[in-house]
């Protein structure tokens, strides 16, 4: 990633800072909105469905014995 231009310096091109910093940025922006969203989804109930009775009727011989 350093590599050296042609003056010999080791210094990075100035886009190349400008995208490192950008992915940077958007690499900030993403984990901000993962966290945002796992802690709204962890704040909502979850709701669970009751059982069908209709079910059992589809349920094959082989099932009904598990």
């Amino acid at each position: 990633m350093g590599e050296p231009h042609a003056s010999g310096s080791t210094a990075k091109p100035n886009h190349i800072l400008m995208l490192e910093e950008r992915v940077d940025t958007l690499s900030n922006q993403v984990i901000l909105l993962l966290i945002s969203h796992f802690r709204d989804s962890a704040n909502k109930s979850v709701e669970m469905a009751m059982p069908d009775d209709k079910v059992d009727g589809f349920l094959s011989p082989r099932e009904e014995k598990e």
